[in-house]
């Protein structure tokens, strides 16, 4: 019986296939009453997401919100993602190596995180939520957006 070894490559690969199917299967709300919005404004352009979806735990993360204007990861799309202690109505600060966190990649790959700033939750229906941002961004920029009845996934 021939055992077969992987190589590091062939791991990373495995990973990057992973990594795609997760951020594929975060799709938009599936439930055609219901329509959602994710979008944002960076340096003068308004951003709407293709994908969005927000996650109550992902191991060993805390409640994260995704979403990306493209829909792929082979090219540089524009994302924003959040990480906060919970996704309860009200507002969470965001601070330089605080527990919230914002975190911004733009269109041409380079990642930026939050210095300051808020987002509010104005509605949580315990399968979508509701809200609106605004950080401050290591470029120095500023980044602000809103959400509505995006969907919440365990």
């Amino acid at each position: 019986m021939k055992i077969k070894i992987y190589k590091p490559a062939q791991y990373i690969l495995i990973a990057f296939l992973a990594g795609t199917l997760a951020i594929i299967s975060c799709g938009k709300n599936n439930d055609p009453s219901v329509t959602n919005s994710f979008t944002w404004t960076y340096a003068g352009i308004t951003y709407t997401a293709r994908l969005d979806t927000a996650y109550k735990s992902i191991v060993p993360f805390f409640p994260l919100i995704l979403a990306t204007a493209g829909n792929s990861l082979f090219s540089p799309p524009a994302e924003v993602q959040i990480g906060l202690i919970s996704f309860n109505t009200g507002t969470y600060t965001f601070t330089s190596g605080g527990t919230n966190i914002f975190q911004f990649t733009d269109p041409l790959g380079f990642s930026h995180s939050s210095t300051g700033g808020s987002l509010t939750i104005s509605t949580n229906t315990s399968t979508t939520i509701s809200g609106n941002f605004s950080a401050n961004l290591t470029s120095g920029k500023t980044i602000t957006g809103n959400f509505s009845n995006m969907s919440v996934k365990p």
